[in-house]
Order: structure tokens, then C-alpha cells, then sequence
């Protein structure tokens, strides 16, 4: 059975020049890379992903994170160091630089978290890597965000989602034995929330 759309639209639709993708969204890191979210946001993430590991250690790497800004506030809120950052950008200072549309991670990590897979070339794909990435009964919390109607795709935003196809994607993977059932989704700081275990 083929894997419904995660995404609503997407910019790459046929051949994908690699190195002018990497070049548009090294000039989107430009563009925002003081940018920082509120420490609440990624105190409500913590939340989750303590609920999960309880006292246990974890690993965890942050996808797309622009600086370490993301990587800090969840270090801090879980006294955890074992929790990195992947950027795209050789500028951002980011623990590992490159391009999470095809991670190979050894070793394999408990969690991954991004809120920038609107700049993946291929959502299904990336999606469907990462989870590859984590260890047995490891988390992947990805929060999207929302667009009522096509067209708002574009080189660096390279891809929208709307509520129903993120639906229809997780409810596939879960149908198929990709991730386990609990399929977490709520409505925060702009983004609809997904964390699913695998």
C-alpha cells in the first residue's frame, strides 16, 4: 500500500539540484540565525520527552536547529549533555553540520526533534529516515507547521502540511507496524505537535 502525502504541497517536485538546495537554505540560515523561541517552548517539549525517559538518560540530537540556542534550553531543562545539534549551515555552530534529509546516525539515538521539516526536500522520505535513526522504543517529536491551502512552498520553505495529511501519514505508519500507536498530537506555539515512538 503506498505511503499517503505527509506533506499538503511541496517546491521539489522532480529532479532536485542538491547544491541549490543547500545553497538556499544556507542563505535561509543567514537570514534567521539569531532567531531564538521562547525557553517555554522547549520547556513543554522537555515535558513530553521526561514523561518517556522518567529519570533514565538519553541521547538526543536537534534537527535544523540554526544555532544551539534549541539545544541549550533542552540541555538545561533535562541536566542532559548527551543532547546535540545538526545544522545544514557550516556558520551555525552547530554540533554536527549537514544535511538531515539523509542522516545515517551510529550510533542510533533515543530522540530526534525538528520543527524545520517544511525545508525538507522530500517529507515522506526525511520522515520516514529519521525514524530509521532512533533505537528501539526511541521518540521522534516533529512539530509542523500549518497551511490551509496549497502555495505556500517556495526554495527555502520548501514544503506545507495541513492537519489531514500529517493525519493520514501517521495514521499509515501506525497501521503498518512503522511506529507504535501512541501518536501524540496537540496544537502549540504555532505548530501542530507530533510525537510518535518507535
Amino acid at each position: 500500500m503506498k505511503v499517503p502525502d505527509l506533506t499538503l504541497s511541496r517546491f521539489y517536485k522532480d529532479q532536485v539540484s542538491l547544491n541549490e538546495y543547500s545553497l538556499d537554505q544556507i542563505n535561509r540560515h543567514n537570514l534567521k540565525k539569531g532567531k531564538k523561541r521562547s525557553p517555554l517552548y522547549y520547556e513543554e517539549i522537555t515535558t513530553d520527552i521526561l514523561d518517556v525517559f522518567k529519570d533514565q538518560k538519553f541521547s538526543m540530537i536537534c534537527l535544523g536547529t540554526r544555532n544551539n540556542w534549541e539545544r541549550d534550553c533542552f540541555r538545561r531543562f533535562t541536566s542532559n549533555d548527551q543532547i546535540f545539534s545538526l545544522d545544514i549551515s557550516p556558520t551555525s555552530h552547530a554540533d554536527f553540520v549537514g544535511d538531515f534529509n539523509k542522516l545515517d546516525l551510529e550510533p542510533k539515538v533515543d530522540v530526534l526533534f525538528s520543527n524545520a521539516i517544511d525545508h525538507s526536500i522530500d517529507p515522506n522520505k526525511t520522515y520516514l529516515n529519521w525514524l530509521c535513526q532512533l533505537k528501539k522504543n526511541g521518540i521522534l517529536i516533529v512539530d509542523f507547521s500549518l497551511h490551509e491551502e496549497a502555495g505556500d512552498e517556495n526554495q527555502a520553505d520548501c514544503s506545507t502540511f495541513s492537519e489531514e495529511s500529517i493525519g493520514n501519514f501517521l495514521k499509515h505508519l501506525v497501521e503498518n507496524k512503522h511506529i507504535k500507536e501512541n501518536v501524540v498530537k496537540k496544537h502549540t506555539h504555532g505548530y501542530l505537535r507530533t510525537m510518535v515512538t518507535k
